[in-house]
C-alpha cells in the first residue's frame, strides 16, 4: 500500500492539480494523522460515514475499512 504522501504526489502530477495556499488549500498527507483522526473518532463497523468536500482518496480508504460503508 503506499503512503498518503506517495498517492497525493501521484495524483497531483497525473491530473495537473495544485493546492491553492492563498486560498487555503492543502492536502492531507501524513498516515499518522488520518488514522489517529479517524480512532479518535471511534468509528466502528456499525457506523455509515459520509463524508463531505473533495478529497484524494486517503481519508476516504481509510473510513472505509472502519466503517460499515463510507461515501
Amino acid at each position: 500500500m503506499e503512503s498518503a504522501y506517495q498517492e497525493t504526489m501521484f495524483l497531483l502530477k497525473k491530473y495537473h492539480i495544485s493546492a491553492n495556499k492563498k486560498l487555503g488549500q492543502n492536502f492531507l498527507i501524513n498516515d499518522d494523522v488520518i488514522h489517529q483522526t479517524i480512532e479518535a473518532a471511534q468509528i466502528t463497523k456499525e457506523d455509515l460515514v459520509l463524508e463531505i468536500g473533495p478529497r484524494l482518496r486517503n481519508t476516504n480508504q481509510a473510513l472505509t475499512r472502519k466503517s460499515k460503508k463510507s461515501n
